[in-house]
């Protein structure tokens, strides 16, 4: 049983990730799908509970973007012994913006939202809880490429990762995922401390 917790900025592809990877096996909650009630933390956390009790795995598919945020997901999700899996989107502010403005009724979101995400973004990290991270990014047919996330170091607030280092951890991938042994070069305006710096367009 995994709980599985996407990390990113709104238009990152993280819903499409899901529909295309894990719907035939995972319980989707997203606070997206109740845009007005309140108490949506309350909400999330009674249907996530509900679903792992019941032995399902799930994703929880929002932004996701601070430590404080992941902690009582990942809390929870220990509490009922479950794999607990992230999955990071390569978050460029100015492509999420681009796809956001190309969205719909409420699929789409205020600009401000996204610029208001991207200063909170911190890099998840295994010490968080997870059992295994992986790197997403959206790929030029419409599809994605996962690779194992790495920690890399910081170059003009962009953060690169020498290629034919191993992972911190190896796992099985979620079925009809391939890996890459590719090294990283992302994050967005996020400093190795886990602090934005000034540079929010930089990306993950």
């Amino acid at each position: 049983m995994e709980l599985v917790l996407f990390v990113g900025l709104q238009g990152s592809g993280k819903s499409s990730f899901y529909r295309q990877r894990l719907a035939e096996t995972h319980v989707h909650i997203s606070k997206d799908l109740w845009p007005h009630a309140v108490r949506k933390e309350a909400r999330q956390r009674r249907y996530l509970a509900e679903a792992l009790a019941a032995g399902r795995s799930v994703v929880v598919d929002n932004t996701n973007p601070s430590r404080e945020v992941r902690a009582p997901l990942i809390a929870l999700g220990r509490e009922y012994q479950a794999h607990i899996v992230g999955y990071a989107f390569a978050s460029k502010l100015e492509d999420c913006l681009a796809r956001n403005a190309s969205r719909v009724g409420r699929a789409r979101v205020p600009d401000v939202a996204l610029r208001a995400t991207v200063k909170q973004l911190q890099r998840p990290r295994l010490e968080e809880g997870f059992d295994a991270l992986f790197h997403v990014t959206l790929t030029a047919d419409g599809g994605f490429r996962v690779e194992p996330w790495r920690m890399g170091r910081a170059a003009s607030a962009t953060f690169t990762h020498a290629a034919g280092v191993q992972p911190a951890v190896s796992v099985a991938p979620v079925s009809g995922i391939t890996l890459h042994s590719r090294g990283l070069s992302y994050w967005g305006g996020i400093m190795p401390s886990g602090q934005p710096s000034a540079v929010t367009s930089a990306y993950w």
